[in-house]
């Protein structure tokens, strides 16, 4: 058996979600990363530490509707601790290993993936900004607590 077939198996026998009909959820806690402004006209970006204190992010897949799913994100508190839910649409590998969602919230474009057997998620923000910035961007990491309920 090769590596990756092994891989595969392993993560099927974890996460029967990767194969069979089902749902999925991840609830993601305090996520944390860095975000980067540039400015109209150029010149070196703005680099600072982001995080969402005391916030988490959820996310809902289901197998049936495999391009669809569900974002329910919250802002940390600092920020008012306001919780959006947002339509996303939902991509799988082709393994698959992990589902990514793509949000549009805020005035940019969030890329959620969520990886079932690493329970962790990876998130990155596009976008503009405040008047005067030329682009934002964002690459964000949580813990997340992953499961997976079985469809009859």
């Amino acid at each position: 058996m090769t590596k990756m077939a092994s891989l595969f198996t392993s993560a099927l026998a974890l996460f029967p979600c990767l194969g069979a009909a089902g749902e999925l959820s991840a609830v993601c806690s305090e996520p944390y990363g860095v975000q980067y402004r540039y400015q109209v006209g150029g010149g070196d970006p703005q680099f600072m530490k982001d995080g969402f204190k005391a916030a988490t992010w959820s996310f809902f897949w289901n197998s049936k509707t495999p391009s669809e799913g569900l974002a329910v994100v919250q802002h940390s508190k600092s920020a008012g601790a306001t919780v959006e839910r947002q339509p996303a649409m939902a991509i799988t590998n082709s393994l698959p290993e992990f589902i990514t969602f793509i949000v549009p919230l805020g005035g940019a474009m969030w890329v959620y993936s969520v990886y079932p057997e690493g329970q962790i998620l990876f998130a990155s923000r596009h976008g503009t900004g405040l008047p005067g910035e030329a682009a934002v961007g964002g690459l964000f990491k949580a813990r997340c607590k992953v499961s997976w309920q079985d469809q009859k």
